[in-house]
C-alpha cells in the first residue's frame, strides 16, 4: 500500500529532477485513479470477494488455460516512446542501433524512469490481483504472485509481448537476455513510466491496466519457476516477524562492474551468506536465498529434534527456530 500510495508523489519529485516536464505530473497523478475505479465496482458485483470465497478460487484454477489479456492499448501508445530513452546502461543492450539513437541514449535516466515505472506497474498488479482474487488469498500467496509479476525474469521472458520490435532488437539475444534481465527489467518499466508521464495521453491509465494484468495473468500461468522469481527476501523478513532470529543488511560498495553495485548480508537462525549484485533489491534477494541454503545444509543454530528441511526457495523452519536458542549449560 505504501508504494501505491507515493507513485504520484514520486513522479512530481521526477518532474522537479528534471527527468519529465512539468505538464507531464497531472497525466501522471491520475494514474491510480482508474485502475482503482474497476476495483471499486468489482466489489460491488462480487459480493463473495472475501475471505474464503470459493467461486474466486475455482476461478483461479482455470484462468491458466484462457486466453491472455489483451494489449492493444498498451501497444498504440508504446508506438511514440523513442528507444534511446529507454536503453539502460549495460553496453550489451544497444548494440547496432544508429548513430541518433545511440547519441541520444543515457543510462542513469533510463534507469531513474524505470524507478518510477516500477511504482506505476506494482500499482497496476495489485489493481489485476484484487480485482481477480478479491481478498481470497493470504497475504504471503498475495506477496509471492505479486513478486513472480513484478519479476525481471518474466519481463525478459516476455520482451515480445512488453516491447516494440525495435526494441526487442536492440537486446541480447537468447539465454543472453536472461542473464541480463534486469537490464530487461529497466526497458519495461522506463517503457511504463515514458507513456504514464508523456506518451500515452487520455490511454496512459488503461494501456498500463493492461500491462498488469497481462504481468499477472502470465506469472500464473508459467507455473511454479519459483526460483526465478521467488520472494526470497520477503520470506526471510517474514521468518523473522514470526520470532526466528536474523537480519538483513545491505550497502552500496560502488560500481566494481555491470552486476556488483550493492552487497548484502542476509543473517537467518545463526546461519550468514552474502551476496552482490547490481540492483540492493537483486543483492537481497539472492543473500536471502543463500541463506536459506546454508540452513537446509545444516549450518546455523543445531536445534534439538529439529532442523530446516524444504528447499531454498520453499524453506521449512523446525518449531525449535522460532523459541529462544538454549545453550548447554544454562538455565
Amino acid at each position: 500500500a505504501t508504494h501505491m500510495a507515493s507513485a504520484p508523489a514520486n513522479v512530481t519529485n521526477a518532474c522537479r529532477a528534471g527527468l519529465v516536464s512539468w505538464r507531464a505530473s497531472p497525466r501522471v497523478s491520475s494514474c491510480q485513479g482508474a485502475a482503482w475505479v474497476h476495483r471499486r465496482r468489482d466489489v460491488k458485483s462480487r459480493p463473495n470477494a472475501n475471505i474464503g470465497s470459493a467461486d474466486v478460487l475455482m476461478g483461479d484454477e482455470t484462468s491458466h488455460a484462457s486466453s491472455p489479456p489483451s494489449l492493444e492499448t498498451w501497444r498504440r501508445v508504446l508506438r511514440d516512446v523513442p528507444l534511446a530513452r529507454i536503453l539502460p546502461r549495460d553496453s550489451d543492450f544497444g548494440a547496432g542501433v544508429d548513430i541518433a539513437t545511440s547519441s541520444m541514449r543515457h543510462g542513469e535516466t533510463a534507469e531513474r524512469l524505470a524507478f518510477f515505472g516500477d511504482k506505476l506497474l506494482t500499482q497496476s498488479i495489485a489493481s489485476a490481483l484484487y480485482s481477480k482474487h478479491g481478498l481470497s488469498m493470504s497475504t504471503g500467496d498475495m506477496s509471492t504472485t505479486a513478486a513472480r509479476a513484478m519479476s525481471n525474469h518474466l519481463f525478459a521472458k516476455l520482451l515480445p509481448d512488453l516491447l516494440r520490435q525495435d526494441m526487442v532488437n536492440a537486446t541480447p539475444k537468447g539465454r543472453e537476455i536472461l542473464e541480463r534481465k534486469h537490464s530487461a527489467g529497466t526497458m519495461v518499466e522506463a517503457c511504463v513510466f515514458l507513456v504514464a508521464a508523456e506518451f500515452g495521453g487520455d490511454d496512459a491509465d488503461a494501456a498500463i491496466a493492461e500491462v498488469g494484468a497481462f504481468l499477472l495473468h502470465s506469472a500464473s500461468a508459467a507455473g511454479a519457476h519459483v526460483a526465478d522469481v521467488g520472494n526470497h527476501k520477503g520470506t526471510l523478513l517474514e521468518l523473522t516477524q514470526k520470532g526466528v532470529p536474523g537480519t538483513l543488511l545491505s550497502t552500496r560498495v560502488g560500481p566494481e562492474g555491470i552486476d556488483r553495485e550493492f552487497e548484502a548480508t542476509a543473517e537467518l537462525d545463526g546461519a550468514r551468506a552474502t551476496a552482490m549484485a547490481r540492483t540492493k533489491k537483486g543483492a537481497e534477494q539472492a543473500a536471502s536465498r543463500k541463506v536459506f541454503q546454508a540452513l537446509i545444509q545444516g549450518q546455523g543454530r543445531s536445534h534439538l529434534g529439529g532442523a530446516w528441511s524444504g528447499t531454498a526457495d520453499a524453506p521449512v523452519a523446525p518449531p525449535q527456530a522460532y523459541a529462544p536458542h538454549v545453550t548447554e549449560g544454562s538455565f
